[in-house]
C-alpha cells in the first residue's frame, strides 16, 4: 500500500508538471505611477485570455490593452508569456469661468540631432505635435540652449539647417547655451543680426551674456521677449549658467563674461510684473540656487538645461522642467491663469508612448532635413571598420597620438571630456562617426615648454591623457620640448600652454586630422581601424567633388524651400 501511494503521488506530480508546461502567463500592467499591482492570469496554450473589466482613473480615460504599439485582440490564442499594458488618455479639464490657458513646448540640449537617424526622436517628429497644436490654438515653443552643435547634419552647415527648420516650426524664443560658442558666437549671431542669408524669425536670448569691452549684450542677443498667446502676455527671460565660461574653449569666450543670472532675472520680473500675465524663466543650467531664487522672485515656470537630465520638479509651487538631451523628450507645460491673475502650471516630459503623434513625422520639416542631408550623403560613407571595441579612454589616447604625430611634437595632451563615445567591434566609421566621438571644432596648437613644466602638468592630474614620442620616458627639467594640444586645453588658464614659447596656431582642426588618418589608411589598403596601425596622413584620394549640375539642382531646391516658408 505504501508503494502504491508513492506511485500515485508521483503520477499526480508528473501530470501537474505536464499541465504547467501547457500554460502561459498573461500579465496586465496598469501602466501608471502608483497603480495597483499587475494582474496576472495563467492561460492554457491555444486558448484565449478573458478580457478583464476596464480599469478606472479619475484623471484619465482607459483606451485599451496594448502589446507594443498594437491594441491586443482578445480573440488571439495565447501561445507564449505576454504582457499587456493599459493605454490612457488624459482627460481635458474644462477651464473655470474666466480662465485662460496656454501650452508651452520645450526642447533643450538638442545638440544638432535634427534627424532621428542622428539621435533621439527627431525634429520633424517633434514638429508633428507642435505644428498640429499651432493649427488649432496658440501655443508657445521655446528652446533652452545647446541646440545647434553636435551632429553632422547641423555642424556641416553651422546650424543653418536647424534654424531653417525652427523658422518653419514658428519658434518663439531661442536661449543661449555654452555650445552656441563652439564655432565662435559670431557664427550663431549671424542668424539674428542680418549677416546670414537665412535669418531667424525668433529672438536669441541671453540676458546675462556681456561683452567685456562694453558691458553690453552682443548685437543680435536680447535679454527677454514678450509674446501674446491666447490673450495672455508672457515674459520669457533667457540666461546661461553662472560660471559656464569654463566649459567653453577659452579662446572662443575671451571677449565675453556671464554675470550672475539671478539678480538680472529678478529685475526683469520686477520691471514687468504688472504688465504680463505669465513669467517663464529659461536657464541653460540646473543649479538649485537659480531655481530657488527665481521661483521666490516671481517666475511662474522655470525651464532648465545643460545637465542632460529629464525631470519635473517643484520649487516652492513652481514647476521646474528639463527634457533630457539629443531629442529624447519633448517638454510640455500646461499653464492656466484665472481672473485674479493666479497662475497654475503642470509640467511633463513627453515620449512617443505619451503622445502617439511623436511616432509620425511632419512632412514640411522632413523636406528641409532631406534637402540638407542630400548635400552631405558622402560624409556618411564608411571609411574603415572598427577591428574591436575601443573605449572612450582608448580613443582619447589615440587622439593624443594623432595630434603628436601630425605636428611632430615630443608629447601631446588631450582632455578627458573631449572624447564623447566609444567604438563597437565591427562598427562602420564615417566622418559622422568621428564627429560623434569628438564633436568639437578645436584646432591643434603647438608650444615649447621646459621639461619641468611638462612634468608638473603630468603630475597635476590633468595631464594623464597624453602620447610621448617613442624613446622619451622622462623629460629633463632644463630642456625644451615641443608640445601639442588642442585649443580648448590650450586656452584653459590653469594650464601652462598659453604661457609657453614659440606658440604656433597650426590652423588644423583636430577632428579633420583624425578623418585624414582614416582616409589615408584606407588609401593604403587598410579595411579595419586598429589603434595600433601606423598613423599616416598622405591621402591618395581627393574625396567627393560637386559637379556644377548637381549644385544647380540643390540651389533650385533651396529657393523652392525658401519660397514655401515665406
Amino acid at each position: 500500500m505504501a508503494l502504491m501511494l508513492l506511485l500515485t503521488l508521483f503520477g499526480c506530480n508528473r501530470t501537474h508538471n505536464d499541465d504547467l508546461k501547457d500554460e502561459y502567463l498573461v500579465t496586465f500592467n496598469y501602466n501608471y505611477q502608483d497603480s495597483p499591482e499587475n494582474y496576472e492570469v495563467l492561460v492554457r496554450s491555444g486558448e484565449k485570455v478573458e478580457k478583464p473589466s476596464d480599469p478606472n482613473r479619475e484623471t484619465h480615460t482607459f483606451e485599451g490593452w496594448f502589446i507594443t504599439e498594437e491594441e491586443f485582440d482578445f480573440e488571439t490564442p495565447i501561445t507564449k508569456n505576454i504582457t499587456l499594458s493599459a493605454r490612457w488618455k488624459e482627460n481635458e479639464v474644462p477651464p473655470i469661468e474666466g480662465e485662460k490657458e496656454v501650452d508651452i513646448y520645450y526642447l533643450n540640449d538638442l545638440h544638432g540631432a535634427l534627424s532621428s537617424q542622428d539621435a533621439g526622436i527627431g525634429l520633424d517628429y517633434f514638429a508633428n505635435v507642435i505644428m498640429a497644436e499651432q493649427e488649432d490654438k496658440d501655443v508657445l515653443f521655446i528652446t533652452g540652449g545647446d541646440i545647434l552643435q553636435g551632429q553632422l547634419l547641423s555642424n556641416h552647415f553651422y546650424g543653418e539647417s536647424i534654424i531653417f527648420a525652427l523658422n518653419e516650426m514658428k519658434l518663439d524664443a531661442f536661449v543661449i547655451g555654452n555650445h552656441e560658442f563652439d564655432w565662435g558666437l559670431e557664427k550663431v549671431l549671424g542668424y539674428f543680426n542680418g549677416e546670414n542669408e537665412i535669418q531667424a524669425d525668433f529672438p536669441f536670448l541671453g540676458a546675462n551674456v556681456f561683452l567685456k569691452e562694453t558691458d553690453k549684450l552682443p548685437n543680435g542677443l536680447e535679454p527677454y521677449t514678450i509674446v501674446n498667446k491666447n490673450g495672455l502676455k508672457i515674459l520669457i527671460i533667457g540666461t546661461i549658467g553662472y560660471g559656464l565660461e569654463t566649459s567653453i574653449d577659452g579662446g572662443l569666450v575671451k571677449d565675453y563674461y556671464f554675470a550672475d543670472p539671478v539678480p538680472i532675472v529678478s529685475s526683469y520680473i520686477e520691471e514687468f510684473k504688472d504688465e504680463v500675465d505669465v513669467v517663464v524663466a529659461v536657464h541653460h543650467g540646473a543649479d538649485n540656487y537659480y531655481n530657488t531664487n527665481v521661483a521666490h522672485d516671481g517666475a511662474d515656470v522655470i525651464l532648465n538645461g545643460h545637465t542632460h537630465q529629464a525631470y519635473v520638479r517643484d520649487q516652492n509651487g513652481v514647476p521646474v522642467l528639463q527634457s533630457g538631451s539629443s531629442g529624447s523628450y519633448l517638454g510640455k507645460v500646461e499653464v492656466s491663469v484665472d481672473d485674479n491673475k493666479s497662475v497654475g502650471a503642470v509640467a511633463k516630459n513627453l515620449s512617443p508612448q505619451d503622445d502617439k503623434r511623436l511616432y509620425q513625422n511632419r512632412e514640411e520639416i522632413t523636406t528641409i532635413i532631406e534637402y540638407y542631408a542630400e548635400q552631405i550623403t558622402y560624409k556618411y560613407d564608411t571609411i574603415l571598420i572598427s577591428k574591436q571595441y575601443y573605449s572612450v579612454s582608448d580613443l582619447s589616447f589615440y587622439i593624443a597620438k594623432v595630434m603628436r604625430e601630425k605636428t611632430d611634437a615630443d608629447i601631446a595632451f588631450h582632455n578627458s571630456g573631449g572624447t564623447r563615445t566609444y567604438l563597437s567591434s565591427g562598427e562602420a566609421i564615417s566622418e559622422a562617426t568621428v564627429l560623434n566621438i569628438f564633436p568639437f571644432d578645436n584646432f591643434i596648437i603647438t608650444v615649447n615648454l621646459k621639461g619641468s613644466e611638462i612634468n608638473s602638468f603630468l603630475n597635476s592630474g590633468y595631464g594623464g591623457i597624453n602620447d610621448k614620442r617613442p624613446g622619451i620616458s622622462n623629460f629633463k627639467s632644463n630642456e625644451t620640448y615641443k608640445v601639442a594640444v588642442h585649443s580648448y586645453t590650450f586656452n584653459f588658464a590653469d594650464n601652462p600652454f598659453m604661457y609657453g614659447d614659440n606658440i604656433v596656431h597650426t590652423g588644423i582642426v583636430l577632428r579633420e586630422a583624425i578623418v585624414e588618418v582614416l582616409k589615408s589608411q584606407k588609401s593604403h589598403g587598410y579595411q579595419y581601424f586598429d589603434i595600433n596601425s601606423p598613423i599616416t596622413f598622405d591621402i591618395q584620394e581627393t574625396g567627393y567633388k560637386w559637379e556644377e549640375k548637381e549644385l544647380a539642382t540643390l540651389f533650385a531646391k533651396k529657393l523652392a524651400l525658401l519660397e514655401t516658408i515665406v
